[in-house]
């Protein structure tokens, strides 16, 4: 009897382990992280500022956490594994006449979209659009005009390391090495201030850009503030945020 009881046991046991590794392997954790950063460029009291406003989702099961996590906490983990991207770009022109912005949407992939290696030339902004030379617009980045792209080759373009460095003729700043709490300020006119932070602490993993504009009456016009650090989402928010729209 004390065998059968033990068996029984036994099996209940078991059941109740298949029960916990399938509702384990059912049940899913989402984070999303904002994407914070970008580059500033200035000149003669104007500035372009292309920010990042991406999402990057990441989604696993609570079955994965105890092999996938080994080493690292959880969070640091899903940094790591990207499920989807959404792709934006915020494009700003800061002058001491007012604030003209832009909105481009990239759209869904599993890797980020949008232009790279932005350049600044006399004139104008010039990028690699997915192995083509595109050129900015108030509507976006467009295809340039035949005499443009033959003055504005893809070898033409910068690779990176731009921060600090004057760029035909345009100061620029790479949002994306400021250090935590580090910040700087750009003089926009004869009397505004625009004012760039990084709010992370030095113990963030994760950048936190601020970008305010400070006006002659007192005002403050803030124009970019996305902290990156990763959080945990419903899936209602994960779907609305990530997932390309049905239909």
């Amino acid at each position: 009897m004390k065998r059968l009881d033990r068996n029984a046991e036994f099996i209940v046991g078991l059941l109740v382990l298949c029960a916990c590794i399938a509702l384990g392997g059912s049940l899913h954790i989402r984070y999303l992280f904002d994407e914070s950063g970008g580059q500033v460029f200035s000149r003669q009291g104007e500035i372009y500022l292309f920010l990042a406003r991406g999402h990057v989702g990441r989604e696993f099961t609570y079955l994965e956490i105890p092999f996938l996590a080994i080493g690292e906490s959880v969070i640091p983990f899903a940094r790591g594994r990207v499920s989807e991207v959404r792709s934006a770009q915020e494009v700003a022109r800061v002058t001491p006449a007012g604030v003209e912005k832009s909105f481009q949407d990239y759209g869904f992939a599993r890797e980020a979209q949008g232009p790279k290696q932005i350049t600044p030339f006399e004139d104008g902004f010039y990028a690699n659009c997915q192995a083509v030379v595109c050129k900015w617009t108030p509507n976006g980045f467009v295809t340039p005009t035949p005499e443009e792209q033959a003055s504005h080759t893809m070898a033409q373009l910068t690779a990176g390391g731009m921060d600090g460095k004057i760029v035909n003729g345009w100061a620029v700043r790479d949002l994306g090495v400021l250090k935590a709490e580090e910040e700087f300020e750009i003089r926009v006119g004869a009397a505004a201030m625009l004012y760039v932070a990084n709010r992370a602490k030095p113990a963030d993993r994760y950048p936190w850009i601020a970008v305010e504009l400070h006006l002659p009456d007192g005002a403050l016009d803030a124009l970019y503030n996305v902290n990156g650090q990763p959080r945990r989402v419903s899936r209602k928010e994960y779907e609305r945020q990530i997932r390309r729209p049905r239909g």
